[in-house]
């Protein structure tokens, strides 16, 4: 993103800021040389972004995340399409802190019976099967959050649904509910003042997001109001118009 140049803050919800073409141009100067964008900044969404982020890479990261012991464990009937993506991706669920053990019922004693991952599971048989799933922990998120078994089973079915995407870029649903709900929370409101100093810095740190133009929400942080390039480019068409033409006869009486 190019430099910003924060110019102060209106009616206690946006941030106005000019976005200057310069790399090194000044941002404690008002010089509008090499502007290029006029812009009003949500500063609920700016801060929510950050804030968003922020929770996202300790939520994601594998020596940040905390396990639950269910007691009693959680159980789920599930049918074989998430039996077989919960025997196959057992690595990356382990690695989100859920553990569990699978059954399938025994026709003859009709006991659940343990599913062994040592050996593979049946393909035949339908869309569905006789299998329960006991979850036995989950993940703590944020330090007071607890997923639970239904959580496992929408993740599982992302996971389902996302199969091409690597395993590093794939988190549980509900992660993201819970971090978008704390990051709006825990961000500036509207009407809440700012020094100059606190916007600098806010700017500053939302410069480094990768999605800066979007809420934690998905709504825009930034409103485009003004091309300043474009506009000096006009005004200097003009001048450079008026300069061509002979007013003498326009004065002459």
């Amino acid at each position: 993103m190019s430099n910003i140049q924060c110019i102060g803050q209106v009616d206690r919800k946006y941030i106005a800021c000019i976005v200057h073409e310069s790399a090194n141009s000044s941002s404690d100067t008002m010089d509008n040389a090499g502007a290029r964008l006029f812009l009003l900044l949500d500063q609920h969404a700016v801060d929510e972004r950050i804030n968003l982020e922020l929770m996202q890479a300790e939520a994601t990261s594998p020596m940040d995340r905390r396990t639950i012991i269910l007691s009693p464990p959680q159980r789920l009937n599930v049918d074989l399409s998430i039996t077989h993506t919960l025997h196959e991706q057992m690595a990356l669920f382990r690695s989100w802190c859920f553990t569990y053990q699978i059954y399938q019922r025994n026709d003859r004693t009709s006991h659940y019976d343990v599913v062994s991952f040592d050996a593979p599971l049946p393909y035949d048989g339908g869309s569905s099967g006789p299998f329960m799933v006991e979850v036995l922990s989950v993940p703590l998120i944020h330090g007071d959050e607890v997923l639970t078994a239904d959580d496992l089973i929408e993740f599982c079915t992302l996971v389902q649904m996302q199969r091409d995407m690597p395993d590093s870029l794939l988190a549980p649903p509900a992660v993201h509910r819970i971090l978008t709900s704390k990051a709006c929370r825990s961000s500036l409101k509207f009407g809440q003042f700012m020094e100059q100093q606190e916007m600098n810095l806010l700017l500053s740190r939302w410069q480094q997001t990768r999605i800066p133009f979007q809420c934690a929400h998905g709504r825009p942080s930034a409103i485009p109001l003004l091309d300043l390039t474009a506009i000096e480019e006009t005004l200097e068409a003009q001048e450079a118009a008026l300069a061509s033409v002979d007013l003498l006869p326009l004065l002459a009486p």
